[in-house]
Parts: structure tokens; C-alpha cells; sequence
């Protein structure tokens, strides 16, 4: 699986992708019958998930938007499913949900004031983590791309401006603003004109269970990619 994170300039859009090449997880298209050959599906390829931020469906599927590729291009190439709702506000919360299934905490809801583990961190019956505060689950819990991962299906994120300033995020470790360990790093949701990136709208770096993963990490780059170091090839 391939897949990309990215955003036009600015604060007006924010998308993410997890693209997944899914033979494994639909299977293959049913094989039609001699009479119904015309009629048989060609397999899945890649399947895009894609979140615009701070847009309503209004903003975003209708000519209010101006922009004919969005809300009428695109949505003729499927269907157009209208009732999906965020699980919370502002944005953290619903990347964690949307990769975990974890429901909004009182530091997620807040865009991670303080970039820290999850404490107690102690699992609930229904697999929910007891989350008082910090945002960064421990790695017992679960995502997306460690199920991807487990049936061998490969996938990528892309991610804007992400490494622009090298010390403000690790480009290199998932897109991490510093150790959550402890008492953390502070404010780490904050762009600056350089660099756009807010770890707030990446969906990595909240998960030991990926973020402790280098080759995980290997998986997480910046959208315009990164020149080739003596440490690392250039990422593309």
C-alpha cells in the first residue's frame, strides 16, 4: 500500500490518505457467470481515505466550494457516503479514533496541549485505554497500520512540510515533536511560516506501538521528501 498525507498551502486544507493495495483485506472481485461476464468487477487496487480539515461537507461537496474537481469530479468516480460525522473537536481526537478506535480524551479534545504518554494507560473491558491525560497510547493498543502491517499489506503517509525545520519535529521517527516521555514536550501542535507541519494532523505519532517501530517510521516521510544524508537516502 502506498499512501499520502498532504494539504494545499496554508491553513484552508489539511488531507490524509492511507492508501491501501487490498487484495488481502476485500479479497478479489467475485467471478461473474458466462452469462454475466460483461458484468464482472475488476479487483480493488488502492482504496483512499481522505479528511479535509476545519471543512464542513457544505464547504466541501457542494458549488459553495468553487472547486469542480472536488464536489463533482471525484465524487462521480464512486459514491458519496454523507453521513459521516467527527468523533470530537478540534482535530486529534478524530485521527486517533479514525486509526485506533480510541474515543476523545480531555488532552486529545485539546489537540495535545502537552506531548506526553497517556496516563494511567491501563486497559479498560472493551479495549478503551483509562487516558486522565497525555495523548501517545502505549503499545499494547492497536492501529491500523499495525494490522496492515500483520497481513503483509503495505501502506505510506505522506506529510506536508513535515521536517521543514528539523527541530521541531524528527522527520525520521514518524513526524514525533521529542520524547513523550515524562513530562513531554509542550505545545507541539504550533506551524510557523517555514513549516506547516502540526503533528495534530498526522495520525502516527500518537502510538507506541508504531512510533517505537523504525521500519514503521521508514513509512512516514515528508510529502516533498528529504535530500539524502550520510545517515539516510533521499526519501521520495
Amino acid at each position: 500500500m502506498t499512501g499520502i498525507y498532504s494539504t494545499f498551502r496554508g491553513r484552508a486544507l489539511v488531507s490524509m490518505a492511507v492508501v491501501v493495495t487490498l487484495a488481502m483485506l476485500v479479497g478479489t472481485s467475485c467471478a461473474a457467470s458466462a452469462s454475466n461476464a460483461q458484468h464482472r468487477l475488476l479487483p480493488i487496487g488502492h482504496v483512499w481515505t481522505i479528511i479535509l480539515e476545519n471543512k464542513s461537507y457544505e464547504a466541501t461537496f457542494t458549488g459553495l466550494n468553487q472547486n469542480d474537481y472536488l464536489w463533482k469530479t471525484l465524487p462521480s468516480y464512486g459514491l458519496l457516503l454523507r453521513q459521516y460525522y467527527g468523533t470530537g473537536h478540534f482535530s486529534l481526537d478524530n485521527y486517533i479514533s479514525l486509526v485506533s478506535g480510541q474515543a476523545p480524551t480531555p488532552d486529545t479534545q485539546q489537540d495535545c496541549p502537552q506531548y506526553k504518554d497517556v496516563q494511567p494507560g491501563s486497559p479498560s473491558t472493551d479495549r478503551q485505554v483509562h487516558a486522565s491525560s497525555g495523548c501517545v497510547y502505549p503499545a499494547w493498543v492497536p492501529t491500523l497500520f499495525n494490522q496492515l502491517d500483520a497481513h503483509h499489506v503495505s501502506w505510506k503517509v505522506y506529510a506536508q512540510d513535515m521536517g521543514n525545520t528539523p527541530s521541531r519535529e524528527d522527520p525520521y521517527r514518524c513526524g514525533i515533536p521529542g520524547s513523550p516521555t515524562g513530562a513531554g514536550v509542550p505545545d507541539p501542535g504550533s506551524a510557523t511560516a517555514q513549516d506547516q507541519y502540526v503533528p495534530k494532523h498526522n495520525p502516527v505519532p500518537w502510538f507506541h506501538s508504531v512510533i517505537d517501530n523504525p521500519a514503521d517510521c521508514a513509512k512516514v516521510v515528508p510529502l516533498g521528501g528529504l535530500p539524502a544524508t550520510a545517515a539516510h537516502p533521499a526519501e521520495k
